[in-house]
C-alpha cells in the first residue's frame, strides 16, 4: 500500500541489491539503527556512491524491538539513513575517492541514500534471534517499477524458447 496499491491488489516488489548482509545485534532500538545504517554503507559497497534504494529485512526479534520503541516506520527509516553517512576523509582513506584529504573532508558527509523513502522495510521471520538482513542497493540503478497482475504469459528462458 505504501507504493500506491490497494490491499486487494496482487503485486510483486523487486529489490535490486548488490548483496545480503547479516546484522546480528543485541542492544536497544537506537543502537540497532546504527548497526543497520553501517551495514548499508560499508566502505567496500558499490551502493555507497550510487545512492540507490536499499532494503532491510527485519527478523522477528528486531521487528518486535522496533514495535516496542513506538517509533513510526518513517522515523525508523530516517534514523537508519542518517547512519549511512561516511566522511569524505574516510572514503579517501579507504581509496574509494582520489585526492589528498583536506580539513573539510573530515566533516563533509556523504550518505548512501538520497532520502529515507529510498529504504524499504520488510518484516519477516520468527523470533530466531537478534538477526536481520540488510540489502544495499546495486550501483546506480534507480528504476522503480510497478507491476500489477494481468494476463499470464509463459516465462521462457532465452536459450530454451
Amino acid at each position: 500500500m505504501e507504493r500506491g496499491f490497494r490491499p486487494q491488489d496482487s503485486t510483486v516488489t523487486l529489490v535490486c541489491a548488490c548483496t545480503m548482509i547479516q546484522v546480528w545485534h543485541y542492544g536497544n532500538h537506537e543502537q540497532l539503527m546504527v548497526s543497520i545504517g553501517d551495514a548499508l554503507s560499508h566502505l567496500g559497497s558499490i551502493a555507497i556512491f550510487g545512492r540507490t534504494p536499499g532494503a532491510v529485512v527485519l527478523g522477528g526479534e528486531h521487528a518486535e524491538l522496533l514495535r516496542a520503541s513506538g517509533w513510526s516506520k518513517q522515523r525508523i527509516r530516517e534514523a537508519i539513513v542518517a547512519h549511512t553517512g561516511r566522511s569524505i576523509a574516510a572514503l579517501k582513506r579507504a581509496g574509494r575517492l582520489d585526492g589528498p584529504i583536506t580539513p573539510a573532508d573530515e566533516t563533509t558527509i556523504h550518505y548512501a541514500m538520497d532520502t529515507p523513502e529510498d529504504l524499504m522495510l520488510i518484516c519477516a521471520g520468527s523470533p530466531i534471534g537478534a538477526l536481520s538482513m540488510v540489502m544495499p542497493g546495486f550501483g546506480s540503478s534507480r528504476v522503480n517499477g510497478r507491476f500489477q497482475e494481468g494476463p499470464r504469459r509463459p516465462c521462457r528462458h532465452p536459450r530454451t524458447s
